[in-house]
Parts: C-alpha cells; structure tokens; sequence
C-alpha cells in the first residue's frame, strides 16, 4: 500500500527520463495507454473525467457548457421538492417557518422540470426563499437518509443571483458545468496528452444496472482508477436504501480489484469527495459509524485518522495473492483542479513506473 504524493524538482526530472524511455519501448504497442475509472455511482468518477478534460484536452466549448442548464435547473427544482417532502419526516412536522415559504413549497411542487430550458423567475424567488427557511435548511443538514445530490447546496444559494446566475443568458461556468449532474450511462472515452504519454481515459456508468456494459472495456488496460467517495459512511444506495454507500464501494472495489481482468493491473484508489468528508467530520460531526455498519471505526472526527482508516477498509479487501501488485491511495476532491492536476502528474509516474516494470525495464 504506497502513497505517491511526493513532488520535487528531482522527481520531475525522473518523471520526464522514464516518459522517453517508455517512449522508446515497443512504440508501435505503447502509443496509448488505456486507463479505466471505476467506481459506484455518485463516486465522482464524471467529474474527474471532465476536470482532466479541462486539464489536459480542449475544455468544453460554451454550447457544451449551455446544455448543461437543464439538468442544473432539474436538480434545483426536484432538489427542493425531495427536501419539502423530508421537511415533515425530519422535524416532526409538515409546517414550513412561514407562509412566504409554505407558498413557495406549493410552487415548487407544481413546477415541471422535464425539459426546463429556462428558470422563470418566480421558480428562483421560491427556490431562495426555501433556502433562507430554518427548517428547510436544516433538512438540508440532516440529508444523510436523504437521496438528494451534494450540488443542491451550491446552487440553491446561487439562485440568489438570478437572473445574472440562471437567467435566460446565462452560460455555466467551468464550476458550475463540473457540479452540473447527468448519470453516466455506457462507456465514454477521450484521449489526453500528459507530458508527453497519451493516455485513452475510459469512464463507464456507475449505476448497478450499468455495470453489466463494463467487461468489454476491460481488455488492454494499463491501470485502473477506481473512485470512492470518502464521505458517503452514512449514506445509503439510490438504487437500494438499505444499502451503505461505502460498503457497496468496498464490495465493487474487492471485486474489481480481485478479479482475473486485474491480476497484475495497478490499481489506484481515489478517496474522493475529502472536503465533504471534512465537513462532515469536522463540521457536522457524524461519527464514521453512524449507520452501526463500521463497528471497527474509529471513535474521531480528526480527518486523517479516518483517511488512514478508509485506505485500510480498501486494502483488507485485496486478497492475499493481490496484495503483492502497485496498490496505491490518493485524497481527492474532484471540483479542485489544482488537487487533480497534483494527483493525476503522481498517478502517472506510477503508471510509468509499473509499465516498464512489467516490460523488465525498470528495477
């Protein structure tokens, strides 16, 4: 279990060395190598795979970007509807703090949002004026039993801006475009020149009725990115509410990571999401064992005690004949393009680094 965070002059040097050497190795066989992202859904996975789009490709063009209004705007208006249906379970009553936000709620709940190209601006006042009710923001705190999206937050406050922010020309910006959700279904890929490697990035859907499309991405893979989200402990499944979310990442992880197609793969964890686990832990206070399905969590809010916990979670999953194979860990959190860009430059040494292993050209 090795972390490869480490980043100096030297090393980049190094770094640069093995890229001409691999270069030269068997070229017509090495020009791309394939790395394939795995994890469950709402991992994150997506976002990394547009946040390396914006890194290393051509970014998205703002017709790209425009398109992503609708599923902004779907996810402020189901959003608020999930949470004005939660606001009676989690106070023990169905009253809202006043009538401007009881109105509000009704307006929302009335509101299609199936193809909304536009948020009218009595929607956006309703929306803000939910977000500034007590007891619906405090639904919001307490989302855990909730299956609502951590994006919610983000824009419900930004509806306060309309129409500068969400009004008819109004174009998502690389922050926004990166929370904005659309559930990946299939497999997409790009390629992306990184110091000088090309790499194929192969991102496949998460969902558990998706993942029966990932075996044929499985051939030809150089390294695997499997993305966890360190932060979903007390979460439970869309697809299955009595499921934990982070139990169903480790179980993926135990069968992705044991399986035949990976015997003698890299496999490179990301524990994602690591300022929501943050603020859970530090700020929200929700014990790593809140749900009572980690009993052998530590009893601590301290952030990297509970990282070095998940990391082993991960790595007792490996079994013993895989434990011998590159298995390394790094905290991510998706939305910080300067924490990608640190992780992604180590991830490829590593690569490097086993490719040539494997091919006895490197010690």
């Amino acid at each position: 279990m090795g972390n490869c965070m480490g980043n100096s002059t030297n090393e980049a040097a190094k770094d640069l060395a093995i890229s001409k050497r691999l270069a030269a190795v068997n070229k017509s066989q090495r020009d791309v190598l394939k790395l394939l992202l795995l994890g469950t859904g709402d991992s994150g996975k997506t976002t990394i795979f547009k946040q390396m789009r914006y890194l290393y490709g051509d970014g998205f063009a703002a017709s790209n970007r425009r398109e992503m209004r609708k599923p902004v705007f779907a996810t402020l208006v189901e959003g608020s509807k999930t949470l004005i249906d939660n606001c009676g379970v989690q106070k023990g009553t169905e009253e809202l703090s006043s009538e401007g936000a009881t109105k509000a709620a009704e307006l929302i709940k009335n509101t299609d949002s199936v193809d909304m190209t536009q948020l009218a601006p009595e929607v956006a006042q309703a929306v803000t004026t939910l977000w500034n009710d007590p007891i619906f923001k405090k639904t919001w705190e307490q989302r855990s039993n909730i299956q609502i999206t951590e994006n919610y937050g983000v824009f419900a406050a930004k509806c306060s801006q309309f129409p500068e922010w969400g009004g008819k020309d109004w174009i998502p910006d690389r922050d926004d475009f990166l929370l904005a959700r659309i559930r990946t279904t299939g497999v997409v890929e790009d390629e992306f020149d990184i110091g000088g490697v090309r790499f194929c990035l192969v991102d496949v859907g998460g969902q558990r009725n998706e993942r029966r499309k990932w075996i044929h991405c499985f051939a030809g893979v150089t390294a695997v990115l499997f993305i966890a989200a360190s932060s979903e402990y007390d979460q439970t499944l869309f697809e299955q509410q009595t499921k934990n979310r982070l139990l169903e990442s480790l179980d993926l992880f135990d069968t992705m990571a044991n399986s035949q197609w990976f015997s003698q793969t890299t496999m490179i964890l990301f524990l994602n999401k690591a300022d929501l686990l943050e603020e859970k832990l530090v700020h929200r206070r929700i014990p790593l064992n809140v749900t009572g399905d980690f009993p052998d969590a530590p009893d601590t809010f301290d952030v990297p005690i509970a990282v070095k916990w998940l990391e082993q979670k991960f790595f007792d999953r490996l079994s013993t004949n895989n434990r011998g194979q590159f298995f390394f860990t790094h905290l991510t959190t998706a939305l910080d393009a300067s924490n990608i860009k640190v992780v992604i430059e180590a991830c490829k040494k590593t690569i490097l680094k086993d490719t040539l292993r494997k091919l006895n050209f490197y010690p």
